[in-house]
């Protein structure tokens, strides 16, 4: 006798991915034959659905009702450490839940973001990571006014009303100054970015409470604005050490940075730190190297990642309510050789 198809209250796209072991939205790519499910994954899935004998048409209506939560992640630079280790982590995080990561470099370029956002729009993923964002951005705003999942990550934007999970930049800003101020240094050089770029601005602003709180006189010729590139930071380096007076620490708004003018102290004869102190910011990998040593400060990108998802993933699915993610991770100064030898 054949067997008696199954009708659509024996099965459910919720039921197939507990017995699978995987989530719904895995369930849905498979059926769909979406390339970014494991072969293997794929197989059991396929296999199960077989098994309980479900047709074409019950699978491509269950699948429907399944949404989504696959997201975007925009970057502003992959070679940057810190961000190699957020993309690493965030991917981690929202593989945990099923979900998978559309990875954007926008490679330091802030005109890039524009196309990115339309890409992933076109893809139609549920929800974006930002951790890259100008100051201004027309299509970000429009997101924000159409409520549209999104969370910027390591940044924030005053005055906007924004989904964030950040490291507190500007009290990780005043702990670098306070370390150099507090070993003597009364001429400090700050290497940042561009001045369009959100997440240095708090760190630019800490430099320069830091000098007022002290009574040291703000000089525009310690600051220089650079891209960033290690070879750009070396440029920056030799500018600051060539002024007539110039300063006997450095403050580098990155490790990336901080990096590119370690290699010009170094070549120009000086010693780190007896003639210039330095220090950086993001405690990538390669800060703590042996032969490096970099005074830097950590913002936890494990904790910035795991928020980040964990907060984007409960916008998606939760889009009647009005929910605001709002954390501010806490920053931690590492004093290492390049400031206290």
């Amino acid at each position: 006798m054949a067997r008696k198809k199954n009708d659509e209250s024996t099965f459910s796209v919720k039921k197939i991915a507990g017995l699978a072991g995987v989530s719904q939205s895995t369930v849905s790519r498979a059926i769909n034959n979406y390339s970014n499910v494991n072969a293997e994954t794929k197989a059991k899935i396929l296999r199960i659905i077989e098994e309980l004998d479900c047709t074409p048409q019950q699978l491509a209506r269950h699948a429907v009702a399944v949404p989504s939560t696959d997201i975007g992640l925009v970057v502003a630079d992959v070679n940057n450490g810190l961000y190699a280790e957020l993309s690493r982590l965030i991917v981690q995080r929202a593989e945990a839940y099923g979900s998978s990561v559309l990875l954007c470099n926008v490679d330091n370029n802030s005109t890039m973001i524009d196309s990115y956002i339309q890409v992933l729009l076109q893809k139609k993923i549920s929800g974006i990571i930002f951790a890259a964002i100008p100051l201004q951005n027309r299509r970000f705003m429009s997101m924000l006014e159409n409520d549209f999942p999104c969370i910027l990550c390591n940044r924030r934007l005053i005055g906007l009303d924004t989904n964030y999970v950040t490291c507190d930049n500007e009290q990780g800003g005043l702990l670098v100054m306070e370390h150099l101020i507090g070993l003597g240094h009364g001429r400090i050089g700050f290497i940042t970015g561009p001045e369009t770029m959100a997440i240095y601005a708090p760190r630019f602003g800490a430099y320069k409470k830091a000098l007022e709180l002290h009574g040291i006189e703000y000089d525009s010729s310690l600051v220089v604005h650079t891209v960033y590139r290690a070879d750009a930071a070396n440029a920056a380096a030799r500018t600051l050490l060539k002024i007539p007076d110039p300063p006997t620490a450095i403050f580098c708004v990155n490790d990336t940075l901080a990096m590119g003018a370690l290699d010009y102290i170094i070549s120009s004869g000086r010693r780190v730190p007896e003639d210039v102190a330095l220090a950086g910011y993001d405690n990538t990998p390669i800060s703590n190297h042996s032969a490096i040593q970099l005074t830097t400060v950590d913002c936890s990108a494990a904790q910035l990642a795991m928020r980040s998802v964990d907060g984007l993933l409960r916008l998606i699915k939760n889009p009647s309510e009005k929910i605001r993610i709002q954390e501010v991770v806490p920053p931690r100064l590492l004093v290492r050789r390049t400031t206290v030898g």
